[in-house]
């Protein structure tokens, strides 16, 4: 919907800014990040519906004027049996940090 986002998708790595679709598909190891210090607004598909309980849980919480914090800052307040209940695993070095 707005700003830029880096996404993961298997071994490839895009940028997806305002207008862009990206599909990932089940059981495919990826990830996103906003690189930049501007918010970055998406809509989320997900099916079956659900899933947006494990980002509610996890996802650390934004600040105005602030760098988007990272999820892996939040990993360790995760949930693990809400990670398992959606078959959902991180791989650290699948998502990049801040530079």
């Amino acid at each position: 919907m707005s700003g830029e986002l880096e996404f993961t998708n298997g071994d490839s790595t895009v940028t997806a800014g305002p207008g862009s679709f990206y599909f990932v598909p089940n059981d495919t190891r990826h990830g996103f990040f906003n690189k930049t210090l501007h918010a970055a607004k998406m809509i989320f598909m997900f099916l079956p519906g659900g899933y947006e309980e494990l980002l509610f849980d996890g996802a650390p919480k934004a600040e105005y004027g602030k760098p988007a914090p990272h999820m892996m800052d939040n990993l360790p307040t995760i949930d693990p049996e809400l990670m398992e209940r959606f078959g959902s695993f991180i791989i650290p070095s699948d998502l990049p940090k801040a530079d």
